[in-house]
This record gives C-alpha cells, structure tokens and sequence, in this order.
C-alpha cells in the first residue's frame, strides 16, 4: 500500500514538473506552491541540510528582480540571484555555470513570506543524498530539491536551472 502511494506522489510530481516545463518559456509561469511542513515532508523528503536567513535580507533581495528568483546553497550559505543569475545579496558569491539553482516565481515567494510571523526562513535541501566536496545545491544527487520553510509551511515546486532556466 505504501509502495503505491509513492509511487502514485512520485507521478503526480512529475506529471506537475513536465507540465510546468513545457511552458517554462511563457513569462507569466507560476514556479512554486505552499504546503504544510506535515505534506511536504511527506512529497519531498527529509531535509539532509539546510541554512538560515532573516526573512528581511530575503524580502529585499526579491525587491531587486522582476518576475523569478533563484535560490541555492553555496558551503554554508544562502544565495538568491536574478534570472540572469546576478547574486541579489551583498557577499556577491556566484555560481557556476553548471551549478544548480532552483527558480521560484516571486510573487509566490512574497506570497510565502507573507504567510508568516517569522523572522527567520530556512532554506533547505531535501530528499538528496550529499555527493561529497563543498555543499552546494549542485553537490547533492540529481533528485535534490530545494525549498523555503518557515515554522507552519514548506514553499516548493520551483524549476532546476540548468536546464530549465527562464528567460528574463
């Protein structure tokens, strides 16, 4: 029965992703819903790592970009970069070209942010196993995902960029 169960989750998550993709050229493409921590545990995993930030630091970043923002982990930190990948945060750490990001749309990551009392998010990686080196988003398995969780809710189903960045 359980064996079922997830492989009907796992299916339905990925009929979501593929349809999500092949409109990922369309600029007005919600990436991101709101789950109870409870579900999303459930839909995405355990959380293997994650990294604090002052829910502030995220709301001015998300200022400074249009329509998505991409998050990621680099060692211990958090990143938020544009859609052109340009670092949103004062460190101005980058990514490599190979290394992976996870879109959001930004009016879900408001809306998120908006759901709490919070002060601080966590950013975290979920239902990945680490494949050694620096923690980076790009360093865990390729079924890593990346999600935003507050006290009482989850925020996924971004998109991996690469390959599936939007154009900005």
């Amino acid at each position: 029965m359980k064996k079922t169960l997830s492989i009907t989750l796992m299916i339905s998550f990925m009929v979501i992703l593929f349809s999500s993709l092949t409109v990922a050229q369309d600029r007005n493409v919600r990436f991101g819903k709101i789950f109870g921590k409870e579900e999303a545990n459930q839909l995405f995993g355990n959380v293997v790592f994650s990294v604090k930030v002052k829910k502030d630091i995220i709301k001015a970043a998300l200022s400074r970009v249009d329509k998505y923002v991409l998050f990621a982990i680099k060692g211990k930190r958090p990143l938020m970069f544009n859609s052109r990948r340009k670092p949103l945060l004062d460190d101005n750490v980058t990514l490599d070209p190979g290394e992976k990001g996870f879109v959001f749309s930004k009016e879900v990551v408001e809306e998120f942010l908006n759901s709490t009392n919070d002060s601080v998010i966590e950013i975290e990686i979920r239902g990945a196993e680490f494949g050694g080196g620096r923690r980076t988003s790009g360093s865990f398995s390729s079924n890593a995902i990346l999600t935003l969780s507050n006290s009482v809710s989850t925020l996924e189903l971004s998109t991996d960029c690469p390959p599936y960045c939007v154009d900005p």
